[in-house]
């Protein structure tokens, strides 16, 4: 039943990729998922402050951890 229904989605309320998730990216990926409502988080090996701005400013994540971060 449920390989068959698309109202197996509504369940889902979060989604993890990763950066380099083939044969795409996260980036492309999570601007495909927009308008889905669920939490949406992207992981990544690097620190690239760059792919972070670039999904925070077209509204594809709302925060952004390093995990070098120290404050964690």
């Amino acid at each position: 039943y449920w390989a068959r229904n698309s109202e197996r989605f509504a369940l889902t309320r979060v989604a993890v990729v990763d950066h380099l998730l083939p044969p795409t990216t996260a980036i492309e990926l999570l601007a495909q998922t927009r308008d889905w409502r669920a939490l949406r988080v992207m992981l990544t090996g690097s620190m690239d402050t760059g792919l972070a701005i670039r999904a925070f400013n077209a509204g594809l994540i709302h925060r952004f951890l390093s995990k070098q971060d120290d404050q964690m």
